[in-house]
């Protein structure tokens, strides 16, 4: 009964009708086109949890720039900040900073992006 899982697992991959590239692939997208899209670091956990190498994972992830990933982190703040009260305060600041953690941003871009939105801090 193993041989015969194998053979099918075989068949399967040989048809390109299981891969963990194409799953990959699917899946960032999916993470990058919600409401809240997720940061890189969010991406990689996720994706390796799901037991996708670490080669494939770093060979997907490598298509997303810096800029890009910016962009989706000021997505996710714009539509995050809506539910907050303004004026904005520190208070306000630390909750994105940590919400934007949270969704797997770089610090690097979590501070681009909150400097972004509260300039005068």
């Amino acid at each position: 009964s193993d041989d015969i899982v194998d053979q099918i697992v075989d068949y399967l991959s040989e048809k390109n009708y299981i891969s963990d590239g194409q799953f990959a692939d699917w899946l960032v997208g999916q993470r990058l086109e919600e409401k809240y899209p997720k940061g890189r670091v969010f991406l990689y956990s996720d994706l390796q949890k799901r037991g996708i190498s670490k080669e494939i994972i770093e060979k997907r992830l490598s298509f997303i720039t810096e800029e890009q990933e910016k962009e989706f982190a000021i997505k996710t703040a714009a539509n995050k900040t809506k539910s907050y009260k303004q004026p904005y305060t520190s208070k306000t600041k630390q909750k994105l900073i940590l919400y934007l953690k949270t969704r797997g941003f770089t610090w690097p871009v979590i501070q681009a992006t909150v400097d972004s939105i509260f300039p005068e801090n």
